[in-house]
Order: C-alpha cells, then structure tokens, then sequence
C-alpha cells in the first residue's frame, strides 16, 4: 500500500511540476511578444540614414548574392555554405 501510494504521488509530483513549466513558458513567450509589439523604434526622427558608397556597395554585393541564390530550385549543402561564407565576407 504504502508503496502505491509513493508511486501516485511521485506521479503527481513530476506531472504538477511539467504542466507548470509550460504555463510558465508559454506566459514567458506571450509577454516577450507583447513587449515587441509594443516597441517602437525611431531614429533621427523617421528620416532616412545617408550611407556613404562603401556601404552601399556592399549592400549591394549582399542583395546580389543573395538574389543569385533565390534563382536555384534546389540547392545544396555545399551551397548554402558558400552563400554563408560570401555574406559573412561582405559584412566583415
């Protein structure tokens, strides 16, 4: 008897402490895209940055990279590291 009964509540124990867990994290998810949604940001009062000809440039070797790699149906490993290597390159 005694041992049934340290089963049920060691059972109860564990499913208490997984369903608050959950809760828990499901609260943790909700508030942090609450705060998200409600963040807004705004720099030099909404008008748009200057970037000088270096940036643009490589902004432009990044929109062409990874222009380049929408246009494969169906790429492979070895292709999505060479992209990642590029974008890593042009952002360094």
């Amino acid at each position: 008897m005694k041992k049934n009964l340290f089963i049920f509540v060691a059972a109860l124990f564990l499913f208490t402490c997984n369903s608050n867990t959950d809760k828990t994290v499901e609260n943790a998810k909700s508030t942090a895209q609450e705060y998200l949604h409600s963040v807004t940001l705004t720099l030099n009062n909404g008008a748009k940055w200057k970037a000088d000809s270096i940036t643009n440039h490589h902004v432009l070797n990044l929109k062409t990279d990874t222009g380049n790699f929408r246009i494969k149906p169906f790429p492979t490993a070895a292709e999505h590291e060479l992209l990642s290597t590029d974008l890593s390159n042009s952002l360094n």
